[in-house]
């Protein structure tokens, strides 16, 4: 199916032409490669920061014709990339054994775990935070062991006080808690996603899970299946506006072989994913379906994408509020459900995040009334910009 880039910058046609040949040199295809002689250097660096390509296309760049300058400044980038996904890599070797002594079950996934899935190399993804998913019993052991390792949670995401209803209504309404040490984040889950938290659940994912050396020593991560429909779910989340995840996408789907078929069938944020990447990068994959016969939710979501990569990200967070953006966003995250405890969740989640129960600028909790006043106080604001 040919991809209608419409009005989508060169820089931006020309880095999905990049991946689709990219990604069919990984399958042993021998095809002339594009050529990006013409493209300006500054918009292509900025499109390829933009879409987090430059671990991805560094070791292409000369070959793609790329100016000289790309190419250089390319190989800096990817090479300080690796290096922060390295140090995930050694920090994820460290706390793993932290919580294995206090009896918490955890697992690494994402970063560098899925680079190691992916490309057979930890900093493979590059830097960024890790995250970690912790069976949802064991929070706030969770929580004990990573202060124990220096960890802090951050001001101005969940309430502190972890006895307060605050903190009850902030477990339900979010899947995880950020912390921080100096310049080392971890994100800690307690779900893979806010909805359909029962499906995979923790006891499948744990059950299920694979061990990937690192350094000598096994980290647990998901197996391939869950790590396939949790990136998949993150894309839906993100509106498939970042082509460096449809690339781990598609790496992960040829990981799955024959099995991507029953994928498709019951994974359905799999088979939207399957969508985009077929439509936007051209690559072909075993599946069930013809790509030129796209279900109506399925022509949906590449709609929705080629709108979201030609953003910059967050931009909804930065514009005015209008209700048919907000309603597309809360769609957008329900998706994958039907369920109304889900919808519940996620328009509670919209409407009264937990984060208001925190004061950014002190780390103070704050009681209803002032979280009330502040979270009123930001709806003002946005409908009046």
């Amino acid at each position: 199916m040919g991809t209608p880039y419409g009005r989508d910058p060169a820089e931006l046609v020309a880095l999905r032409r990049a991946l689709r040949w990219m990604l069919a040199v990984e399958q042993g295809d021998v095809a002339t490669p594009p050529d990006g002689s013409a493209l300006e250097a500054g918009p292509l660096l900025a499109a390829v920061a933009r879409h987090r390509l430059e671990l991805c296309l560094s070791p292409h760049a000369a070959a793609l014709g790329f100016p000289a300058v790309v190419v250089a400044e390319l190989q800096r980038r990817a090479s300080l990339q690796r290096l922060g996904g390295l140090a995930l890599a050694g920090l994820a070797v460290e706390l793993i054994p932290r919580f294995e002594a206090a009896g918490v079950r955890a697992l690494v996934f994402k970063g560098p775990m899925l680079a190691a899935q992916t490309c057979g190399d930890p900093g493979g993804r590059g830097s960024g935070d890790l995250d970690l998913l912790v069976d949802p019993q064991a929070v706030e052991a969770a929580i004990a062991v990573l202060e124990e390792a220096g960890f802090q949670r951050l001001p101005g995401y969940a309430p502190r006080q972890l006895r307060r209803r605050a903190w009850r209504y902030a477990r339900w309404a979010m899947k995880e808690l950020p912390l921080a040490r100096g310049p080392l984040l971890v994100d800690l889950h307690w779900a893979l996603t806010n909805v359909q938290r029962q499906r995979p659940g923790f006891e499948a994912v744990w059950r299920q899970r694979q061990e990937i050396p690192i350094g000598g020593r096994p980290v647990p991560t998901l197996g391939h299946a869950h790590a396939l429909e949790h990136l998949a779910a993150h894309a839906l989340d993100d509106r498939w506006g970042e082509l460096r995840a449809l690339v781990d996408l598609v790496r992960l789907m040829r990981l799955r072989g024959e099995a991507l078929a029953d994928d498709l069938r019951a994974r359905p944020a799999v088979a939207l994913a399957w969508a985009v990447a077929t439509a936007l990068l051209e690559v072909r994959l075993p599946g069930l379906e013809d790509p030129c016969r796209l279900s109506g939710r399925q022509r949906w979501a590449v709609d929705v994408a080629r709108r979201a990569q030609r953003e910059a990200p967050f931009l909804h967070q930065r514009q005015s509020w209008r209700l048919k953006r907000a309603w597309e966003l809360w769609y957008q995250r329900v998706a994958l459900s039907r369920s109304p405890h889900d919808w519940l969740r996620s328009a509670a989640a919209y409407a009264l995040p937990p984060a208001v129960f925190n004061d950014p600028a002190s780390g103070a909790d704050r009681r209803f009334d002032a979280a009330l006043a502040s979270r009123l106080a930001r709806i003002r604001r946005r409908l009046s910009s």
